[in-house]
């Protein structure tokens, strides 16, 4: 730091000499012989977000003459976050920043060189901008496939006249885009989204399109604002044999009108209805066919009422269990014979045994209730004869659990419950 006198050149062409302290450096680039410190400048808005794209009028008190800038910057210590001059006026500048998500809080200088008859000088307006770290987002959760309203409230008030006219979710390239139920005042926005029921599940900003007194475009961003998570559906009963006509509950978040369900496994569907009653959950009836095969089924949700066909996806929802006395399985072909799950249900410990017609390789995985892999039993080439994997569970929560057999284009599944 030091002290000296120097000329501060007015913007109405008046020369004022000022002894002033000046920093060495600002931002570790800046000479102190070409600074002039003025606080006369006025930034709207004067504060963003972390990760936010904000668009600001820069405002001296006298007007530019004869020294336009010609780049604006925010400084905070060594930070520097580059703007971009969208607009030059005699009596105002509009330039943009894209404030990176990982910035430090606080308050930044306004930093900004001049050309025309001030080139080499630069003003510096200490303080004028802050950086804060949130806004409030409600609700800030969502589930593939629901239909949402969300408030947008700003901590940082909004420049008078702005107001959005267009509104998205992204997350990387995935957009969603809302509708806009309510903007009449300019840091409070009410939107609607259709979270797809195959959305990335993450985090998602907020992106806005903005109108400022008449001119388009601005563009405000909220970053992280809603977590879009996976939807979560049971079915219950989850698991019948063929033959058998099943009336029972979806229960989960389900945010969206149901237009038709079905099971699918390989190729092969058959239809979930709605039936008329009324539990405390979804209730819903389907008539397993005869020659449906084994396994494991996901089940299909067509919504309605979307601007798009939409569908929610629920992995290994239903198990179709082999008629008694095949353990599991209701057609055996080429590489694998029988299989059989002893005991079932357990307590500690159990085998899942089977007979290879011809060698082949094997994959053998256990899933819990939510399709997460629990463990791989097999993931060799086995030869002809009978084979068998013991499996430990006596550390395993309560519940059901499924496996699933290959052999090449063959598969097979079941339905085990694990109990203490």
């Amino acid at each position: 730091m030091g002290r000296f006198l120097f000329c501060i050149i007015s913007l109405v062409s008046i020369s004022v000499c000022t002894a002033q302290a000046i920093p060495a450096t600002v931002g570790g680039e800046l000479s102190a012989a070409s600074i002039h410190i003025d606080s006369s400048y006025a930034m709207v808005p004067n504060a963003a977000y972390q990760g936010q794209t904000i668009t600001d009028t820069i405002e001296p008190a006298h007007g530019f003459i004869d020294c336009f800038p010609i780049n604006v910057s925010l400084q905070h210590g060594a930070t520097i976050v580059t703007g971009t001059i969208l607009k030059s006026g005699a009596d105002t500048i509009i330039a943009s920043f894209a404030i990176p998500s990982t910035v430090d809080t606080g308050s930044y200088d306004l930093v900004m060189p001049l050309g025309l008859n001030c080139l080499g000088d630069t003003v510096l307006v200490p303080h004028a901008f802050r950086v804060e770290a949130a806004s409030i987002t409600d609700p800030d959760v969502a589930v593939q496939g629901q239909i949402v309203t969300t408030t947008i409230a700003s901590t940082i008030p909004r420049k008078p006249g702005c107001y959005p006219t267009n509104i998205y979710l992204q997350k990387d390239s995935s957009k969603i885009k809302g509708s806009i139920v309510y903007a009449v005042h300019p840091d409070t926005v009410v939107a609607t989204f259709q979270i797809p029921g195959t959305a990335d599940t993450g985090l998602y900003n907020i992106i806005m399109t903005l109108i400022c007194d008449s001119e388009c475009c601005n563009f405000d961003s909220i970053p992280n604002a809603i977590r879009i998570e996976e939807v979560k559906i049971s079915m219950r009963p989850d698991s019948a044999r063929p033959g058998d006509t099943i009336h029972g509950c979806l229960y989960g978040t389900l945010g969206s009108s149901i237009q038709s369900m079905y099971l699918r496994k390989d190729g092969f569907t058959f239809p979930v209805v709605p039936e008329l009653r009324s539990p405390p959950c979804f209730p819903i009836g389907a008539a397993i066919p005869q020659t449906a095969k084994a396994g494991l089924y996901d089940l299909i949700i067509i919504l309605k009422d979307t601007v798009q066909p939409d569908s929610i996806i629920v992995r290994n929802a239903f198990t179709v269990v082999a008629p008694a006395g095949v353990a599991d399985n209701n057609s055996f072909s080429n590489a694998i014979a029988s299989v059989h799950v002893f005991p079932n249900p357990s307590q500690e410990a159990l085998t899942i045994s089977f007979t290879m017609n011809a060698r082949s390789h094997i994959h053998l995985i256990l899933y819990d209730a939510l399709g997460r892999t629990v463990a791989t039993l097999c993931d060799r080439t086995l030869g002809q004869g009978p084979q068998s994997f013991p499996w430990t569970t006596d550390k395993l929560p309560a519940g059901s659990y499924f496996y699933e057999l290959s052999a090449g284009a063959e598969i097979y599944g079941g339905k085990i419950l694990v109990r203490h």
